[in-house]
């Protein structure tokens, strides 16, 4: 097989089922679709459709799961490279929210009761 089939089947494959991916959790969710969201109907539009996907938010995502080899070093980094082109506040407040429960190290001083066992999860910021 040539290297141009190889890549035209690649590209096909992309185009096939690159636009049905779903997002693994609301954060990635927000984080895939939200960057240069300019203007309330877009945000309102991404953030209810990644609602509809994830309808339980950031309730069920462990703070810093995001954190890794590949991921970014804190949710500061996210931030700034995911918001640089969002002129909407609301939007890169949302993506600021999603990039800190994704890439910032847990506490548990952020829960409730931080004696409590388990996980630190998002929802509690």
């Amino acid at each position: 097989m040539s290297c141009f089939a190889i890549r035209l089947a690649g590209i096909a494959a992309l185009i096939a089922f690159g636009s049905h991916a779903n997002a693994s959790n609301f954060a990635k969710c927000i984080l895939d679709k939200m960057p240069g969201s300019a203007n309330q109907a877009m945000h309102a539009a991404i953030f209810q459709t990644c609602t509809r996907d994830h309808p339980n938010q950031y309730r069920s995502i462990e703070k810093g799961e995001g954190r890794g080899l590949f991921g970014f070093s804190d949710g500061n980094a996210c931030t700034i490279k995911k918001a640089a082109g969002t002129t909407f506040q609301p939007s890169a407040y949302v993506i600021a929210r999603a990039c800190k429960c994704l890439y910032d190290e847990p506490n548990p001083f952020d829960k409730p009761n931080p004696a409590a066992p388990g996980p630190v999860m998002c929802a509690y910021e």
